[in-house]
């Protein structure tokens, strides 16, 4: 046996390292080089095409090219969430991240869509990449986490403006307090 090839490795053919098995690796490698193979016949790819209409690139096995209704999404939720979960690791999940990847969540975001047909209500842009907003916060207000009413379909560049102003209101109450806590100090 070649020396750095344990037991399991020996006679395997891509652990080979004697000369006349590479020295036939080179030649057939050669010999493939030279092979073009030329343009797709129009039978193929209509075919091709044929076989991949209506379905969409993520779904694979049995779910290829269907959409799930809501009840069997909820039922496959119940049947395979929580510690009959193979990713199951006791429990320690930041509780956030485990709201928002729920199924309830999903529903209230598909919900919020819906209702404002899938358009942005700062722009206006029909489709494009959307994102929910809670209209009241979502850490603050927890029974408003899933009321429709609580929600607003906004794009990805709206929705970042909305937080950024958020976050600019609130340093302009952190000076304003600052100023005056100053003002009483000073009293």
């Amino acid at each position: 046996m070649p020396k750095g090839l344990t037991g399991f490795q020996k006679g395997h053919s891509r652990f080979r390292t004697d000369e006349s098995y590479l020295l036939a690796s080179k030649k057939i490698s050669k010999a493939l080089k030279g092979i073009k193979r030329g343009p797709m016949q129009e039978w193929h790819k209509k075919r091709i095409s044929d076989a991949l209409k209506g379905k969409t690139p993520k779904a694979c096995g049995w779910n290829r090219g269907k959409k799930l209704s809501r009840e069997h999404r909820i039922n496959l939720g119940l049947v395979k969430g929580g510690k009959d979960c193979h990713f199951w690791k006791g429990g320690v999940a930041n509780k956030n991240k485990v709201l928002r990847a729920s199924l309830r969540f999903k529903l209230w975001r598909e919900s919020v869509f819906e209702r404002d047909k899938w358009t942005c209500q700062d722009c206006w842009k029909i489709g494009n990449e959307l994102h929910p907003h809670h209209i009241k916060s979502f850490a603050d207000y927890p029974k408003l986490r899933f009321a429709t009413d609580n929600g607003v379909t906004l794009c990805k560049e709206c929705h970042k403006k909305r937080h950024q102003n958020n976050k600019g209101f609130i340093k302009k109450l952190g000076v304003i307090d600052k100023l005056i806590t100053k003002h009483y100090e000073s009293i």
